[in-house]
This record gives C-alpha cells, sequence and structure tokens, in this order.
C-alpha cells in the first residue's frame, strides 16, 4: 500500500512518463487545486483507510505534468508493515519527480518525513530483473520513524513528462481501484484549445463535470464516500473497464501506427557493412523457398538472440537497431522485432511490425486511440497467408504449427491508414494435451497390474517441458520424470521412464513404465473401479454479485482440447466384469464439448475422454444452467465392476 506515489501514480495515470536523476521537493504547482482531507469515518474491518484519493493532470504542448495525492489511515497493527518503507519511482530520462509532502497527521499535527529531501534516498534497482528486464527507473524511498495506529499518512507529487517520441501527444489512463470504501476520490484534467482532448468514462465511474476558464477546459470527478467499482468475474477483458478515465489527442489508430512507423523503419535498415548480410546470404543460399527461409530467419533470432527487456536510453518504446541487437546477442520485443523485420525483407518477405496489448487487448476496439500496447511482433505475408512470428518465444521451427495468437486485436505499424485487426484463434485440430494409458490388470484385483502410460504434450506445452528436462542431467532428468508420474498416477510405480521430443510439429512425449495396485473398492462382494480419467466437467458456480457489467459473457479458455484414453484388460475373459455409469457422453455446454465413449469387449475395456473449447466465451443468461450439468458431469464417472472376495485373484470366464 505505501510503496506508493509510484504506485497509486500509476492507478491514477498509467502512461506517465526533462529528466532529473534527483527529485525536487518544492510546493504544489500553481494550477493545482488543494483538497481537504475528509475525516475517519471509523474502523470497517479493513487495516487502511483512504481518506483521499486526489488525482490531477494538465496537458500542455511541450509537457505533461501529473499531480496526485493519497491520505491513508493506518488502522490495524498489520498495515504497520506495508507502510514501513515508502517508495517512488520515477524514470529520469523522460520524467522530473517533484515531492510537495510526506507527512504523518496525528491529532490535529502534522509531522514531515522529508526534511527538505535528507531523509530521502534515491537508489537505482531493477526490480524485475529476475524477469530479464532492465527498465533504468530510480527509485525515492523514506522510512516513516515512529509510525503509530491511528496515524494518517499524506504524500503528494507531481511527475513532469517529456517523452520526445510522443512529439507533444498526450495521453493517459486513470483506473478508480482501490479497496473498500474511500472517503473523497477526485479526478480533475486540464487542456487548452489548442491541445483538442477526447475523453471517455466507462461504467462504474460518476459523471464527469466539464467548464472551461478561458480557454482552458476542465473536466472534474469529485465524489465522497464512493466504493471503487468491481470487475465482473470471469468475464472477457472487455469488462473489465469499470471505473476508468481514459483522455487523448490521438483521432485514430492510425496516428499511433504512424508514430511508431519511422522509429522501425530506422531500426530494420542495415548499412552495406553490416555483419547480418552474411546470415541473410547463408538463409539465401540454402532454400529459395520464402517459407523455409523465414523459418530459417525466425529460428535465427529465437534461438541466437535471448530475451531482455531494455526500457533505458529512450528504449520504453524505441526499437534498437537490427545491427545493435544482433552484436549484443540480447534484445526485447522491440529489439528482436526490428532484426526479424531486417532478415525477412532483405530475403523478399513482405514484413511489418505489428503492436498488440497482451493483458487488455480485448478491449482495445472500444478504447480511445492511444499508445496503449505492451508487446510487438511481426505480421508477415508469405505466398499468400499471414503469419504471426514473435521473436521473443522459442521453438517454433514450423509457420504452419505456429497459432494465432489470442490477443484479440493488433495494430500493425503502417505509415498511414493503419487500423485494428482482429485476432481470430482457431479451434485446434490435435489435442494440446493426450493422455494414453494402457493397463493389465488381468492377474486379478490383489496383485500388481502392469501399466504402459504416454502423456503427450503439443505446441507450447511441448516448448515449456522441453526446455525444464533439457537444463537436467540424466540423473535428475530420470528422477523428475518418474515423481511426475507418481504425482499423476499414485498408485503406479515407474520402473522406465523417457521423454521424446520432435520440433517440427512441436510435440514432446512423456512415456513410462511400470506396476502397482489399482485403486480397487470393495462393497461388499462386489469390486469396483473408478477410471478417473473419464471424469467431465467441473464444480463451478458462475453467478456475480450486483455491479457494472454484471451479465457479462462468461469468459473460456480457448482454444484448448485435452483428451484421454484409458485401456483395461481384466482377469480371464472379463466374465463377471460390467461398466457402470454414462458410458457415453456427447454434449456442448458453457462453451465446451464434451464425448466420452466406454465400451467392454472381452477382458478389454476401453474409455476416452476429450474436452474441447469452441468459443472464447457464452452467455450470462446460461450460467445457472451451465454450472448445473458441469456438476452433474463431474459426479458421473465410468466405473468397472466386478464380483469376487476379498482375495480373488482372477475370476472365470
Amino acid at each position: 500500500m505505501f510503496r506508493v506515489v509510484a504506485a497509486t501514480i500509476a492507478m491514477l495515470w498509467s502512461s506517465v512518463a526533462a529528466a532529473a536523476d534527483q527529485p525536487r521537493y518544492v510546493a504544489a504547482p500553481a494550477w493545482v487545486k488543494s483538497a481537504a482531507i475528509p475525516p475517519s469515518r471509523g474502523t470497517s474491518g479493513a487495516s487502511t483507510e483512504i481518506l483521499l484519493y486526489d488525482g490531477q493532470s494538465r496537458f500542455g504542448l511541450e509537457s505533461d505534468e501529473y499531480y496526485a495525492e493519497t491520505a491513508v489511515r493506518i488502522v490495524t497493527p498489520e498495515a504497520l508493515a506495508a507502510a514501513g518503507s515508502i517508495s517512488l519511482s520515477w524514470n529520469p530520462e523522460t520524467e522530473t519527480l517533484s515531492i510537495h509532502r510526506i507527512a504523518i497527521i496525528r491529532g490535529g499535527k502534522t509531522i514531515d518525513l522529508l526534511d527538505g529531501g535528507r531523509n530521502v534516498t534515491v537508489i537505482r534497482r531493477e526490480r524485475q530483473l529476475e524477469l530479464s528486464t532492465l527498465d533504468g527507473r530510480l527509485t525515492a524511498t523514506v522510512q516513516p520513524q515512529g509510525l503509530q495506529v491511528g496515524d494518517v499518512v499524506d504524500m503528494a507529487l507531481t511527475l513532469e513528462r517529456r517523452d520526445p517520441v510522443f512529439k507533444g501527444r498526450s495521453q493517459a489512463m486513470a483506473y478508480v481501484r482501490f479497496a473498500g470504501t474511500a472517503g473523497r476520490i477526485r479526478l480533475r484534467e486540464l487542456w487548452p484549445d489548442s491541445k483538442p482532448i477526447a475523453w471517455r468514462g466507462s461504467p462504474g465511474l460518476p459523471q464527469p463535470v466539464i467548464s472551461k476558464t478561458g480557454d482552458i477546459n476542465e473536466l472534474l470527478i469529485d465524489q465522497e464516500n464512493i466504493d471503487a467499482p468491481i470487475p465482473p468475474a470471469r468475464a472477457p477483458a472487455r469488462f473489465n473497464d469499470v471505473g476508468l478515465l481514459e483522455v487523448s489527442d490521438f483521432k485514430t489508430w492510425s496516428e499511433v501506427s504512424a508514430l511508431m512507423a519511422p522509429l522501425y523503419a530506422t531500426a530494420s535498415s542495415l548499412p552495406p557493412g553490416s555483419p547480418l548480410h552474411a546470415e541473410i546470404a547463408k538463409i539465401r543460399a540454402a532454400s529459395g523457398d520464402a517459407k523455409t527461409r523465414s523459418e530459417a530467419a525466425l529460428r535465427l533470432v529465437q534461438d541466437q538472440v535471448h530475451y531482455v527487456f531494455l526500457g533505458m536510453n529512450s528504449g520504453g518504446y524505441v526499437p534498437a537497431g537490427a545491427d545493435v541487437t544482433w552484436s549484443r546477442r540480447f534484445g526485447d520485443c522491440k529489439g528482436k522485432t526490428a532484426l526479424l523485420l531486417a532478415l525477412l525483407r532483405e530475403l523478399g518477405v513482405e514484413a511489418e511490425p505489428a503492436l498488440v496489448n497482451t493483458t487488455e487487448g480485448d478491449a482495445l476496439n472500444q478504447r480511445l486511440p492511444m499508445l496503449a500496447f505492451d508487446h510487438v511482433f511481426v505480421r508477415a505475408v508469405i505466398q499468400g497467408r499471414v503469419y504471426w512470428l514473435d521473436g521473443t518465444r522459442s521453438g517454433d521451427r514450423d509457420l504452419d504449427d505456429i497459432l494465432i495468437p489470442d490477443f484479440h486485436w493488433v495494430l500493425p505499424v503502417q505509415p498511414q491508414s493503419a487500423k485494428l485487426e482482429k485476432l481470430q484463434p482457431k479451434p485446434l485440430t490435435l489435442p494440446a494435451f493426450e493422455s494414453l494409458k494402457q493397463i493389465d490388470a488381468s492377474t486379478g484385483y490383489d496383485n500388481p497390474a502392469k501399466a504402459q502410460v504416454s502423456h503427450t504434450f503439443r505446441g507450447d506445452l511441448a516448448i515449456v517441458w522441453n526446455t525444464a528436462l533439457s537444463a537436467l542431467g540424466p540423473a535428475d532428468r530420470d528422477r523428475r520424470l518418474k515423481e511426475y508420474w507418481r504425482e499423476q498416477m499414485p498408485w503406479l510405480e515407474p520402473h522406465v521412464v523417457a521423454a521424446v521430443y520432435e520440433d517440427k510439429p512441436r510435440v514432446v512425449q512423456l512415456t513410462a513404465t511400470g506396476e502397482g495396485k489399482l485403486d480397487w473398492t470393495e462393497n461388499g462382494d462386489v469390486r469396483d473401479y473408478d477410471i478417473a480419467d473419464s471424469s467431465l466437467g467441473f464444480n463451478s458456480s458462475f453467478k456475480r454479485e450486483p455491479g457494472p457489467f454484471a451479465d457479462a459473457p462468461i469468459s473460456v479458455p480457448f482454444p484448448s482440447f485435452n483428451k484421454r484414453v484409458v485401456t483395461i484388460r481384466l482377469p480371464g475373459n472379463g466374465g463377471g466384469f460390467r461398466l457402470r455409469g454414462p458410458l457415453n457422453v456427447d454434449t456442448t455446454v458453457a462453451g465446451r464439448h464434451f464425448v466420452r465413449t466406454s465400451k467392454m469387449e472381452g477382458p478389454l475395456v476401453t474409455m476416452s475422454a476429450q474436452e474441447e473449447g469452441i468459443a472464447p466465451e457464452f452467455p450470462y443468461s446460461e450460467g445457472e444452467a451451465a454450472s448445473a450439468t458441469l456438476r452433474q458431469l463431474a459426479s458421473l464417472n465410468v466405473y468397472v465392476r466386478g464380483q469376487g472376495g476379498r482375495a480373488t485373484a482372477a475370476l472365470p470366464d
């Protein structure tokens, strides 16, 4: 909570970005209107109480300023630990941080925690180094001494952004997101007539008041005792936009794309002496087929340049040059995209960058145009077909094996006339996960059954497994695989295990051979064996609490496809045995298609069950009935029932 106002600003203005490597300690700017801190409403069970949440912005022709103040009361001793360190983060290349106030309010008195900046320590630490992220941000830290339960921590700062990439454009997004009830929320936005700003408020946000003083326009939201709107559970991402205020002076998505186009044109250009020309010559000489050449170029970028996000030295939006990324042998999505573009274009392949938002892409087409993307990859057209090539991935060997990504919307980077393009993944033709279990229980209930089992993973799951297993030595690899099978089938003791990987197509198959006693349950003079892999459905409720978009569709994993097959050889010729439960199921519910077939031929039982996601969502109105059907499916497995006493080794034919 108190790794603060940077976090608070991030909630208020997600695109905040001249530069200074030390904070300034000054009074709030003259354009800021101070807000009174409301009194406490008493305890409500939460560890902290938000009294004031104030965000004000002024959009100018040369820079944008973002002011934020928070006043939070410490309610419980548990909150003191979170308040023990205050951290403010900024980008010294494009932002100036001005700290106006960090203080404790106690009993009507104000206790200064800044001491003119002498109590502030500025450090540079890469907060996500374990994620291969270098952003170059600085952090100002304050340790609030003497903090007590009942104190109010009051903090105010301003960030000024001058980012040359934006060329004077302004944009911001403010989410009203917090726990519980806030005493007062205020959002205030100012812009001159010469900078036409569009704004959009989503459901759950109080209606703004628009006014004007001279040539300055003002948007104001000011409300007391406000509950933060809660996004609907299990809804597509586009319905998460509750309590959201957007402002932007981009008129079209084409303007956003055109801003990025020259950056990638420059970064993907190769000078005559580039060492990449030698690599391109090798690829060209190996094959004359455009698809094969593209596969080789993608493999070069994925395999020989490892991923590191670079957010400093204008790296937040500006890609490193192809030659630079190649010489470093590391790069982020921007640098890898520029490198791949350079290779493909020299090989005569039509290609361009494409921007996506990996977390909120589903909502992009209803947003105001703005630079709100967190990933870039390549849109290539090869032999009349569009392929999406991502240099930050690994193991892509066959272009036809690359699925359409589920980012929903993509913005091609073009000098003019670019539009959002809908990404529509297709259903899987083969299971992403497939299980095959062959069990020989012919020697009787109480004797060990022999088993040959395999799990097949396709696509990205195969890459994950291959990466993990490749890092292990033979002994550790064998140990890990045996542990895996014991986790999957606790009754089985695996004797021989193996894993085989193929990269075209991407498939890894884990196998085991072993034996163990099946979990037959005894009920009087009958024995039952639950074929656990026959399970379909799951226990779930799709009901939602009241709130914005409460009737939004329910999201479904898509595309998805898994299949499980079990064969069991029974004692004798299967005499005295039968199958019970719903043997055959073929139903579509909750955006999923469930199929199960079961049969017994002589001593051989065969059960096959599969689940396939066939749509990315289904109507909320179907949720209650779907939940009941799914629970029923989950409770009805297939069982093998046999007759016999406690010591029966085999049944007669």
